[in-house]
C-alpha cells in the first residue's frame, strides 16, 4: 500500500513556487525503476534538496514542460537527501540537476537552472525520433 501511495505521489504536478518545494517527491528504487526506468515516454527528473537556493526556479521552468508535455513527458522531483541511492547512482555534482530519461536511459543532464526552452528542444528531439517509422 506504501508503495503505491508513493507512486501516486510522485506522478502529481509540480506546482513550482506554489507548492512547497521544500518537500519534493520521495521515490524508492522500485518506483524509480517503473515511474522513470520503464516509462513509456520521455522523463525529466529533477534532483533537489530541502537547502537549495536554486531549486525553486528550475521547478518553475519543470512546471510549464509538465503543463505543455502532459500525456507526452513525465516530470518527477527527487530530494537528494531521502534517495541518496537514486543520486549517487548518477554522481550528482551539485542540485538542481535534471536528467532527461527515455527508455531507461539517459539522454541529457543539466546541472543548475536553465531555460524551459532547453527542456523543450530535448524533448521534441526525443519525440520526434520516437514517432519516425
Amino acid at each position: 500500500m506504501r508503495q503505491t501511495a508513493l507512486l501516486a505521489f510522485a506522478l502529481l504536478p509540480l506546482a513550482g513556487c506554489s507548492r512547497n518545494w521544500l518537500q519534493p517527491d520521495v521515490v524508492t528504487g522500485e518506483e524509480y525503476q517503473h515511474t522513470v526506468l520503464e516509462a513509456p515516454r520521455p522523463v525529466l527528473v529533477c534532483f533537489s534538496a530541502n537547502w537549495c537556493d536554486s531549486c525553486p526556479k528550475a521547478a518553475a521552468a519543470l512546471e510549464r514542460i509538465r503543463a505543455e508535455y502532459a500525456g507526452r513527458a513525465d516530470v518527477v522531483l527527487i530530494d537528494v537527501d531521502q534517495s541518496q541511492p537514486i543520486a549517487d547512482r548518477y554522481k550528482l555534482r551539485g542540485v538542481p540537476t535534471i536528467l532527461l530519461m527515455h527508455q531507461g536511459e539517459l539522454k541529457a543532464r543539466w546541472l543548475g537552472v536553465h531555460p524551459a526552452e532547453e527542456f523543450r528542444d530535448a524533448l521534441n528531439r526525443i519525440l520526434e525520433k520516437s514517432s519516425s517509422p
